[in-house]
């Protein structure tokens, strides 16, 4: 994906891609925000290689219900963890 491809409504995504929304419910991705002083914050970001060209999950669907889908058609997985605090 070209950068910003997620920015202003996913107006820069492929045809028929859509921004689903994330954990806290809005669209987009808004980086990591842990509370002031609450110490380093693990932040896993995992990238998934897959059979298809679409995944099989409802525009509406949840992270958790596309994770689920992208590790039923994955080929293959690379993992990053990075800590960040404030």
């Amino acid at each position: 994906l070209p950068e910003g491809a997620g920015s202003k409504g996913g107006k820069g995504l492929p045809k028929g891609a859509v921004l689903g929304k994330g954990d806290i419910g809005r669209a987009g991705y808004f980086g990591p925000c842990p509370p002031p002083g609450s110490g380093a914050h693990h932040y896993v970001f995992t990238l998934y290689a897959l059979k298809a060209a679409k995944l099989h999950a409802k525009a509406s669907a949840s992270p958790a219900t596309v994770a689920a889908a992208a590790k039923a058609q994955s080929l293959g997985t690379a993992t990053v963890t990075y800590t960040y605090e404030r």
